[in-house]
């Protein structure tokens, strides 16, 4: 595709991320060999690194697009695609097979990672089947030459001058003690789901509003008896194509730096009104916020034909039966939860890492305040693919970490933490859902804009 000034196409992000000479000789620690941490490997051998040590828990790469993953953490089902084109869902350094789908199923996902990993022989870095107990800070640590250590589950304790947490905040899963402690019959999380016939002939429940929630939904209620939907939030179900076209490449044309926000807004709003018609006459809740919008091929016309039934809120359970706020009630066979996950590190002691709910103090959504050395890469929520965001993140830790930037004193990125926290909540409102939400539109040139930051703060000391 031809960039005519539109931002954020994979076709040249890392083009600018040249060797340095301190990365050369420093020791990484990469926790996870997901797509992040496949995307970590990569970017510093890029940089010149060649002291690289990816821990993953299984025996595959991937992370949660490897169906089944032995890892134990992976929540894809069978019926999983990508939710964003494939235009835009690859990295820039390798592109997806000319017969891959416009959406591809996560086999092809799955296979594209393995074959980014073999291209570039990335596998020899990656010590499989090795669970990370603990991540601390070395006893010759200090701020000046921050030196961590990573231990395994074996007992091995190895040092690094950084370590890059790559093991996602996906696999962890959120349950609510209403619904697993108190329904009477099978009750499950969206993570374990994986195919509808063993729903067929009952009546399901499923609870939620993310893209788990409406895949699940639309794919048992082809089987079920009867299948009823919780959107307990507003929602915004946006179209897999418009004319044809995959609905992301049309809006892509519109994230150009001069083109408002708001400009953005109305027409993903057009588009969605114009395919899938008004939420609120599919039975979800008005807009009151900004939502983080879900993209859905099939489930508007599953709710159109009467197969699902759309409902705003649980009052009460007990046994099999689940009362609903509208003053209904029914008895279920299932009741399936796609009720979020929960951030879990456990290989962190709270005085390293802890979370506040979920929220991570982290600065630019990637590095701890008082723990130099230490970053994160994709704890973030965002409205792109999230390849794109690794690389973005990954070519802003490579400045950081070579040197050629320097981060504000403590209390600017605290300030900065806090007005991210305040800029959220004031947008998307207090759920905790939204504790890791980046629009990409805005922290895109957010992390460009601390990368120009750093090197005037770094320059200004020499």
């Amino acid at each position: 595709m031809i960039d005519l000034g539109i931002q954020y196409l994979p076709n040249s992000i890392s083009k600018d991320v040249a060797s340095h000479p301190d990365i050369k000789t420093r020791h990484y620690a990469i926790i996870g060999a997901g797509a992040a941490g496949l995307c970590a490997i990569k970017y510093l051998l890029q940089a010149g690194a060649s002291n690289i040590a990816c821990y993953e828990i299984g025996t595959k790469v991937g992370g949660l697009w490897c169906y089944e993953n032995d890892n134990g953490l992976s929540s894809a089902y069978n019926c999983l695609h990508i939710n964003t084109a494939r235009t835009l869902t690859r990295f820039s350094h390798m592109d997806l097979p000319p017969e891959t789908l416009d959406f591809p199923h996560h086999t092809e996902m799955y296979k594209y990672f393995v074959d980014y990993a073999d291209k570039f022989d990335l596998k020899k870095y990656i010590q499989f089947n090795s669970r990370v107990t603990d991540i601390r800070r070395a006893p010759s640590y200090s701020h000046e030459q921050p030196k961590w250590q990573v231990e395994t589950h074996s007992g091995q304790i190895n040092e690094f001058d950084a370590v890059i947490v790559a093991s996602g905040h996906l696999s962890h899963p959120r349950h609510i003690p209403m619904f697993k402690d108190e329904f009477g019959g099978d009750y499950l999380h969206s993570h374990y789901y994986r195919k509808p016939i063993k729903y067929a002939d009952q009546k399901v429940c499923i609870v939620g509003g993310s893209n788990s929630a409406f895949d699940v939904t639309a794919d048992v209620c082809t089987v079920a008896e009867k299948t009823v939907m919780v959107a307990r939030s507003p929602v915004v179900i946006l179209p897999k194509t418009v004319f044809g076209i995959p609905f992301r490449n049309i809006t892509l044309h519109f994230d150009r730096v001069f083109v408002p926000a708001k400009l953005r807004r109305w027409v993903n709003e057009f588009l969605t009104l114009m395919m899938h018609g008004d939420m609120t006459k599919l039975g979800f809740k008005p807009q009151t916020h900004w939502q983080h919008a879900t993209s859905n091929g099939t489930l508007v016309n599953q709710i159109k034909y009467g197969r699902v039934a759309v409902k705003n809120g649980i009052e009460r359970i007990e046994g099999k039966r689940i009362f609903f706020s509208d003053g209904s009630s029914e008895i279920f066979d299932t009741l399936i939860a796609s009720t979020g996950y929960k951030l879990d590190l456990p290989f962190f002691k709270p005085d390293i890492i802890s979370t506040d709910g979920d929220h991570l103090n982290l600065y630019q959504r990637i590095a701890p305040l008082d723990h130099k050395g230490l970053y994160f890469l994709g704890y973030v929520n965002t409205t792109i693919a999230l390849v794109l965001m690794f690389e973005h993140q990954m070519k802003w830790i490579l400045e950081h970490d070579s040197g050629n930037c320097e981060l504000p004193v403590k209390s600017e990125m605290e300030q900065s933490i806090k007005a991210k926290k305040s800029w959220i909540e004031a947008r998307y409102g207090g759920s905790e859902r939204y504790s890791l939400e980046e629009p990409h539109v805005f922290y895109f040139p957010e992390l460009k804009k601390s990368i120009a930051d750093g090197k005037k703060r770094r320059q200004s000391r020499f």
